[in-house]
């Protein structure tokens, strides 16, 4: 039986229409902006498993990539969705000691991006997925009022970082000379750099292909450095040895 509104009755249903309308403002997302954060953050992931399961992420087909206030989640299937909400700081946790362990060892600056101190006792914020390191709680405060800003700040630095020891002058993806004016752009945190904004336009549609050559250039440039620096570090070896002998005589 279908039950009609009467006047008696219209104004718990109107109030009902009313919560669901108000409900529905609060959760709704622009189009797009997940998309777009979910590109953003993608790069500088840490994890290849699911932080719930612990399955590969492709066990049970294509990875879901899922949203969390702001932070995103790649689980192996919906189910751990639902995992996820019902003990989200558990397992944005173990996300953040996945990307602090990740980026730690090449994080390009060694004072608070804040405040410009030295950092003696670091504070280490995931922003997305990405490591920030401040010096105290204040700066804390202060980095949540313009994140962007700030984190602008720690990508000009990995960029600078990077760029003395960029092992390639010429434009992944065209082959052209990057020129004297290149575009640097990181991808998570990669420096990849290219000569005009089209081919960053065609990285952007896929990305993987150029990835796969510049690791392979920056391999070949770790192993060139270690060649050279061979006999050094083997003549260094030797003083050493000579100088245990000499000190093991003495005694």
């Amino acid at each position: 039986m279908i039950h009609h509104p009467t006047k008696e009755n219209a104004m718990p249903y109107r109030a009902i229409v009313v919560l669901l309308l108000i409900t529905a403002a609060i959760a709704w997302t622009p189009p797009g902006e997940d998309d777009a954060a979910i590109v953003k953050q993608r790069p500088s992931y840490p994890l290849d498993t699911c932080v719930v399961s612990g399955e590969a992420l492709d066990a049970m087909g294509e990875p879901l990539e899922y949203m969390h206030e702001g932070r995103l989640v790649r689980l192996c299937c919906k189910g751990c969705v639902r995992k996820l909400n019902a003990e989200p700081e558990q397992f944005l946790a173990t996300i953040d000691r996945a990307v602090v362990a990740a980026q730690k060892a090449s994080y390009p600056l060694d004072t608070c991006v804040v405040s410009g101190e030295e950092i003696e006792n670091p504070i280490e914020l995931v922003h997305g997925t990405r490591l920030v390191r401040l010096c105290c709680p204040g700066c804390e405060k202060e980095f949540a009022k313009a994140p962007a800003a700030f984190m602008d700040k720690v990508d000009s630095a990995l960029i600078a970082q990077q760029r003395a020891s960029y092992p390639l002058d010429t434009c992944l993806v065209s082959d052209e000379p990057l020129g004297d004016k290149p575009m640097d752009r990181l991808h998570g945190t990669q420096l990849v750099r290219f000569c005009c904004k089209g081919c960053v336009r065609e990285f952007d549609k896929d990305p993987m292909p150029t990835l796969v050559k510049l690791n392979a250039a920056l391999t070949a440039a770790r192993a060139k450095a270690e060649r050279e620096t061979a006999p050094e570090r083997a003549a260094s070896g030797d003083e050493r040895s000579a100088g245990g002998a000499r000190e093991g005589r003495g005694r």
